[in-house]
């Protein structure tokens, strides 16, 4: 959603973050009062004494003094601000604000440029606590943390609690008030470590290892800290700071009762199946292509043509995956993964072989294990499909929504990013983080709402 050349200018003369930015605006402000000032003058002057009105005094006047001023504001406010830039944390959390609207909170981190030229662009990065309201397409608050770096930790109760270069900021979850910092935190303060991967939000209780090596509590009501013996591990702690809050994804899957596989395969994977040498899932997977197929037939593996949903394909096409459906053990999906148990002969010499090839092209969806194959199903009964729009670098993904039903793609949304780095579905909204937007999509109908980041505005679109 990138602004148009009279946007940018537009967005020049609002206050912004930026220091330098704010003062010079003032001051254009001030040449710009006292210049409607003195042509207010000049024309009572002229009314007065009965004077001839002059077109070009008047704009001389009104105008003169603040072309010189606005031309170097301009100037200097395009090439800095294009260079700078704002990119959002890993991790978001959703509440509901004072009006009852749904909102997410997370930080940012503002890069604000005040040099720029051949060797470089310099500046300095400020981050903040935001919560932003898609359904009002508002700001709800936006708090500045103190120290460095800075991420969202986590939630507990109406509070938010951030990691920062200090240590700890704890905010009020619907007004963006600072309740606490480190120095706060009387008797651990000295012990708060300067590591994200030290901290962590869990079952309404904020936990960290402290500097001495013994872990600590927090309780979030008087934000008073303790030593702490149980509850918690170090294997609980974050390995780093990138949320793992994200889709996962197969080209193969199905529901627990389906008596077929979906499988999204390119042409050289059909060929390869087909011609029956070695599978290799194609990395690439430029175009794919749904099928519906047992992937076994006559004790070998095998998909053919005919098995093709549609025609349309699908740039490196994969199922969204619902980790949290748990799968009956011994149900048709069981069987359809297990290459054993689709086979009347396991005495066979090509057995081993064939075998091999069906985990190829599975993955291993057979463990009995796992429950993490079967797909996000929405409350349409539609099966989401997560796609790029070209073959380019960074070219930026769609979802479809497809129903195993009728075997039709409902819908089909631009998301305006290439990557996604946290996800969060609550019933029929999903809403996605990635570097450069907030996006919500209606999954009843593929509507997108979304929030630019570098921009700061909201956008709404329909499906394709």
């Amino acid at each position: 959603m990138e602004l148009t050349f009279w946007d940018r200018i537009v967005r020049a003369f609002q206050y912004d973050l930026a220091i330098w930015h704010n003062v010079f605006l003032t001051i254009i402000y001030i040449i710009a009062g006292a210049c409607v000032f003195f042509a207010i003058r000049y024309i009572r002057t002229l009314i007065r004494k009965k004077e001839r009105f002059s077109i070009t005094a008047f704009f001389t006047i009104l105008i003169g003094p603040l072309v010189f001023p606005v031309v170097l504001f301009l100037i200097l406010s395009l090439s800095l601000g294009g260079s700078s830039s704002v990119t959002p944390g890993q991790k978001f959390v959703t509440f509901k604000t004072s009006n009852g609207d749904e909102a997410v909170a997370l930080t940012t981190g503002n890069f604000l440029a005040n040099e720029t030229g051949k060797y470089g662009t310099y500046g300095s990065t400020r981050y903040y606590g935001v919560a932003l309201s898609q359904e009002s397409g508002k700001k709800v608050w936006q708090t500045k943390l103190s120290g460095g770096e800075a991420e969202l930790l986590g939630k507990t109760g109406d509070k938010l609690w951030y990691f920062t270069g200090n240590g700890l900021q704890v905010i009020a979850l619907k007004t963006g008030k600072t309740l606490a910092k480190a120095s706060d935190f009387k008797g651990i303060q000295n012990q708060l470590p300067k590591n994200y991967e030290n901290y962590l939000v869990k079952d309404q209780l904020v936990y960290f290892k402290g500097l001495d090596g013994q872990f600590y509590q927090i309780n979030p009501k008087n934000l008073t800290g303790k030593v702490v013996k149980e509850g918690i591990r170090a294997a609980d702690f974050p390995e780093t700071p990138v949320s793992d809050e994200k889709f996962e994804t197969a080209q193969i899957t199905a529901t627990p009762d389906s008596d077929q596989l979906f499988a999204l395969l390119s042409d050289k994977e059909l060929q390869a199946i087909q011609a029956g040498g070695d599978i290799e899932m194609d990395q690439e997977n430029e175009r794919s292509y749904l099928y519906q197929t047992k992937l076994v037939k006559q004790n070998k593996v095998a998909v053919s043509d005919n098995e093709k949903v549609m025609s349309e394909a699908f740039i490196s096409g994969e199922f969204i995956l619902d980790p949290s459906r748990k799968r009956p053990t011994n149900d048709t999906f069981h069987t359809l993964t297990d290459f054993t148990s689709q086979v009347s002969d396991t005495e066979n010499s090509a057995y081993s072989t064939e075998y091999n090839r069906f985990v190829r092209i599975t993955g291993g969806l057979g463990v009995a294990t796992s429950s993490k194959y079967l797909p996000l199903a929405t409350s349409e009964g539609n099966w989401l499909i997560l796609h790029y729009e070209t073959i380019e670098r960074n070219s930026s993904l769609k979802l479809s929504a497809f129903n195993p039903r009728t075997k039709q793609v409902s819908w089909t949304t631009l998301l305006y990013t290439s990557s996604i780095s946290s996800t969060l579905k609550q019933g029929d909204k999903l809403t996605l983080l990635s570097n450069d937007d907030l996006l919500e999509i209606n999954l009843k109908n593929g509507n997108l709402k979304g929030y630019s980041f570098q921009n700061d505005r909201f956008f709404s679109k329909k499906p394709e």
